[in-house]
């Protein structure tokens, strides 16, 4: 893995990224019942999707 943005020791270069996963645990993973890896995927599939879809 290759990292794109970030350098050691600047923990500010993954703040957006880190808002958005927290986001992702305290509105969806917690009301979630996950049955296996394919379906997690799907679920996270589809809550991105809806997330940037304003349309």
């Amino acid at each position: 893995m290759i990292s794109s943005y970030s350098k050691k020791g600047n923990l500010w270069d993954n703040a957006c990224i880190e808002s958005f996963h927290s986001l992702i645990k305290r509105e969806w993973l917690n009301r979630q019942k996950i049955e296996n890896w394919n379906h997690a995927y799907r679920l996270l599939f589809e809550y991105i999707e809806g997330f940037y879809n304003t349309v």
